[in-house]
């Protein structure tokens, strides 16, 4: 981008009044980025004359070209790529986002079987097709690692006309997919995992509409009150109300098989979005399975373990909530999800340390949240032989995989499980690169919505 049109960004935004710590224009957000930088040894120091936020595609740019080529080919791809893999088309998909999400990069299908058993098919949008290691498009994902979101002057990491249009999972359109596929017995263990390339055909529900028929499918009769109820929807009606019902099943018993020693549990009052987030935390744990078995490699997000004044930072943090840490009963140091899972989770008759005037349900979340705070950043690693701990999750090799819409990391992830062409210092740049914005985005994030509340 120019100079001139840099200088224009700025004036722009210099009105947006960002207040926290001082923040105060669109310059400031930026110089606050750079002077974190300066002092966060994970992250690499940014020039006075760097802009620590993505600059908008420029539509001039080869990369803009090349999404022109991708758009206009796109349906010649679609057909001549049939042939080559999986139709799923005629099992109904279920894209389930937050209510605001304009691009859609996952979608689950899930059947119990007469013996109580599961198979679980998670969709993810097969972007590694059209963007080859490489090219120009693959070099601006590379400079942006993930999207930066800021309101309405998020920059994405895709384009914003491929990320909402041929690699969305768009509700009634074919689109081409890598389908992770999941058998688990009637306990919820997964027992096999097989991995494919596919077209699936899905339908979006958001978060509010999902929770509305999870309570009550007169909600999903009114999802089709515009509609002719034919046959075919007909179907369709009663393939989303037996998909929701078998995920929700399915997802509550991963829940309980992972929530003894994991801290980061969804405690959102969305039940969709739990689903959501137990599915695709499975497919995530099952790709790096795959990638540590079957290629040898992988980009792995890993969450070292806690420091060791870790118990202190927390007792402060349960203080400051009304919580009595004397009451825990565990060991913060090497069982800390444990120990505060079994604080917040003890039977209604012996509540620890509870002030009468807070209770669990009410700060629960704000604790955790505050507690995942004082553990170790996650950060990307490539490895070669696995054994990569995410200590907040208490899964080993965790391979994300589900966005490759937004995050760097999911999209190599693909290429390797197609094992495609990779080099060393390729993996290396990329985990490197995509944890350093990653820290960026997210401050970025934290003081731009900080100050619109």
């Amino acid at each position: 981008m120019s100079k001139a049109t840099e200088s224009y960004a700025d004036e722009e935004y210099d009105t947006r009044d960002i207040k926290d710590n001082e923040i105060t224009t669109w310059s400031g957000l930026k110089h606050h980025l750079r002077k974190l930088s300066e002092q966060m040894e994970e992250l690499e120091e940014i020039p006075e004359n760097e802009n620590p936020i993505p600059e908008k595609y420029d539509p001039e740019s080869d990369a803009m070209a090349q999404v022109d080529r991708i758009l206009r080919d796109y349906d010649d791809e679609l057909e001549g790529e049939r042939g080559n893999r999986r139709d799923l088309t005629e099992s109904l998909g279920i894209a389930n986002d937050p209510d605001h999400a304009k691009d859609h990069d996952d979608a689950y299908n899930v059947f119990q079987h007469g013996d109580g058993s599961y198979t679980a098919q998670v969709h993810i949008a097969d972007v590694s097709h059209f963007i080859e290691p490489g090219s120009p498009i693959d070099q601006e994902l590379l400079d942006r690692g993930v999207t930066f979101y800021l309101g309405d002057n998020t920059r994405h990491m895709t384009p914003e006309s491929l990320a909402q249009d041929v690699f969305s999972l768009a509700p009634g359109k074919d689109r081409l997919a890598l389908t992770i596929e999941m058998d688990f017995d009637r306990n919820g263990n997964r027992t096999e995992t097989e991995i494919y390339e596919s077209v699936v055909n899905t339908e979006h529900l958001t978060y509010t509409h999902a929770d509305a028929i999870i309570e009550s499918e007169e909600e999903l009769q009114n999802f089709y009150s515009n509609r002719v109820i034919e046959e075919d929807d007909a179907h369709e009606f009663q393939e989303i109300t037996r998909n929701i019902s078998d995920a929700k099943e399915l997802a509550e018993k991963l829940r309980r098989k992972r929530w003894p020693d994991s801290l980061i549990l969804n405690s959102k009052d969305s039940e969709s979005s739990k689903i959501v987030e137990e599915l695709m935390v499975e497919a995530n744990s099952a790709v790096g399975d795959y990638l540590r078995d079957e290629r040898d490699v992988g980009l792995f997000r890993v969450e070292p373990e806690p420091e060791e004044d870790l118990a202190d930072n927390i007792a402060e943090v349960l203080r400051d909530y009304g919580y009595e840490p004397s009451n825990l009963n565990g060991d913060l140091e090497s069982q800390t999800a444990r120990t505060i899972n079994n604080f917040f989770h003890a039977t209604e008759d012996s509540k620890p340390g509870v002030d009468t005037v807070k209770q669990d349900e009410e700060h629960e979340k704000e604790v955790r949240s505050e507690i995942v705070k004082n553990l170790e950043r996650a950060k990307f690693t490539s490895s070669l032989s696995g054994g990569e701990l995410h200590d907040g999750l208490d899964i080993v090799d965790y391979a994300q995989s589900t966005s490759p819409i937004r995050r760097l990391p999911d999209l190599w992830n693909h290429r390797l499980l197609k094992d495609e062409n990779w080099t060393w210092s390729e993996l290396t740049e990329v985990a490197d690169k995509t944890t350093q914005q990653e820290i960026l985005a997210d401050e970025a994030s934290r003081v731009w919505y900080d100050a619109s509340t």
